[in-house]
């Protein structure tokens, strides 16, 4: 998510890859971090990971318009949660 990624980079100073690493890298930032809300981002954002790729590689989507609702809420709870580190 491009939020997460601007917060590590903007308030948190980090020097972010160039390149499609960055997705991981900003999960495992997270991730690391013992904060538990910094634990909820990576989370979510593992949750929407998923989410991403079974709609980019996977031919049948079962629930997709429940799993769309899903990963709203969880987008909705990491820009709620960034907000408030």
């Amino acid at each position: 998510m491009v939020l997460a990624r601007n917060y590590l980079r903007d308030k948190q100073g980090h020097s972010l890859p160039k390149t499609s690493d960055i997705h991981r890298y900003v999960w495992q930032e997270f991730d690391i971090n013992p904060d538990s809300r910094y634990q909820l981002i990576a989370d979510n954002l593992a949750v929407l990971r998923r989410y991403r790729n079974q709609a980019d590689y996977d031919d049948n989507f079962p629930l997709l318009s429940a799993i769309a609702t899903i990963a709203l809420k969880r987008s909705q709870e990491i820009i709620s949660n960034l907000n408030n580190l």
